[in-house]
């Protein structure tokens, strides 16, 4: 039986790091099936159906994988980030809480759970999780990034916000989702230039990230560049017509047919 297991559970590793998921849960379910109080076993098998998008099932094995291992930090860390994803919250932070308590210096148990409190409107405790993985990893672009939408969406301290993006942006000057994010903040201040430069910016990192093109066409439109609006609003129709984006874009340009032409 031991050799079952060890065969299934080594072809369920070949066939993960080949990046067949289906293959590789077929051959860990075997395995757990063996050995089912087997943890790594089962947490790879947690990891495998999560890269199917099957979170609660992946959240069962990581249970399990926990309950044959107490002290298995990364099978609970998984699951509280699932159950974030799921938007179980409180339990998520419970699992955060035991991670740090086994590794006090993952910072990032501190952002997930962070990430946890903001979602339950605990924003301060929110800041305070960001705040501490910062101080461990002065250049964790992620714990930059969900301070500062913290700050921006949930606090409307946009000077605060403004900085933590700009952090995020020194960390990884190729971060568009920072850019993006940024400009939503310079429009909130009502600094429509620098907005649309943020908005331009992140589009031209990643080509297919439209929401940008759209916003930047939105500046445009409250700066009275009307030919660039007209541009960028066009853009976004034809890059996916059939698309939300599209269609609200189809509707602004005939609004303002008199302005656009």
């Amino acid at each position: 039986m031991a050799e079952d297991f060890d065969s299934f559970f080594k072809e369920g590793n070949r066939l993960a790091s080949a990046g067949d998921w289906d293959g590789a849960i077929e051959n860990y379910t075997r395995a757990a099936d063996i050995n089912p109080s087997g943890a790594d076993a089962q947490y790879n098998l947690g990891v495998a159906l999560s890269m199917k998008g099957r979170l609660r099932d992946a959240i069962e094995r990581y249970t399990k994988a926990a309950e044959a291992k107490a002290d298995y930090a990364q099978a609970l860390y998984n699951r509280g980030s699932l159950l974030v994803d799921i938007g179980d919250h409180t339990p998520a932070i419970d699992d955060f809480n035991r991670v740090i308590e086994l590794m006090p210096d993952f910072a990032g148990a501190y952002v997930s759970r962070g990430t946890a409190y903001g979602r339950l409107g605990k924003y301060r405790d929110a800041i305070a999780d960001y705040d501490r993985a910062i101080e461990m990893e002065p250049d964790n672009g992620e714990a930059f990034y969900n301070r500062a939408t913290t700050y921006h969406n949930l606090l409307r301290d946009y000077k605060s916000a403004l900085k933590d993006y700009d952090r995020a942006i020194e960390i990884n000057p190729r971060d568009f989702e920072s850019l993006y994010s940024r400009g939503h903040v310079y429009d909130s201040m009502g600094n429509n230039t620098k907005a649309a430069e943020d908005f331009g910016g992140a589009f031209e990192i990643n080509p297919e990230f439209t929401k940008a093109l759209f916003a930047r066409a939105t500046e445009f439109q409250k700066l009275g560049r009307f030919a660039e609006a007209k541009a960028d609003f066009e853009a976004v129709i034809k890059k996916d017509p059939d698309s939300e984006l599209a269609k609200t874009a189809k509707q602004v340009l005939k609004a303002n047919e008199d302005k656009m032409g």
